[in-house]
């Protein structure tokens, strides 16, 4: 039977603090590290804050208009990559199916808030009409005007 050497477990024990320390080595490193990229980050975020105000003075341009701008096409992109992320999840038997369907579907706005619920074709067959009962009510709406000009004499022939 062969027998184990008995391990010390206990503060004292040189293994058991070299293992600490290397340990503490570690999480002051990511500390520096930490530190270091706020240190950098903090710089970026100054030199953006001054690049901003100086374009906004040298374009007139309000300068929360600007940032609003500047945000607005943060979320273009990030949208623009989510949906690349989407696409690659599809398998390649289907992409054919998945570009269709954003083809046929990619023009419908978000839902209303509160709206009913309804399928993409539902609603896209409302929007349709109520679309077209605008144009006829708009071209309803000139032909009156005209018949009331020539009830009036004030179109000739």
């Amino acid at each position: 039977m062969s027998t184990v050497p008995q391990l010390k477990n206990s503060a004292n024990d040189e293994d058991f603090i070299q293992a600490l320390e290397e340990v503490e080595s570690i999480d002051a490193d990511r500390d520096e590290a930490k530190e270091a990229h706020r240190a950098k980050m903090a710089t970026f975020r100054e030199a953006k804050k001054r690049k901003i105000k100086m374009l906004c003075t040298e374009l007139g341009m309000d300068r929360d208009v600007f940032e609003a701008m500047l945000a607005d096409r943060a979320e273009d992109r990030s949208y623009q990559a989510k949906k690349a992320e989407r696409a690659k999840k599809i398998p390649d038997a289907k992409t054919e199916m998945f570009l269709d369907a954003l083809g046929q579907y990619s023009w419908l706005p978000a839902p209303e808030a509160g709206a009913k619920p309804e399928t993409p074709a539902e609603r896209a067959a409302r929007e349709r009409i109520e679309a077209i009962q605008k144009i006829t009510d708009n071209e309803q709406a000139e032909g009156n005007a005209v018949l009331e000009e020539m009830a009036s004499g004030t179109v000739l022939n």
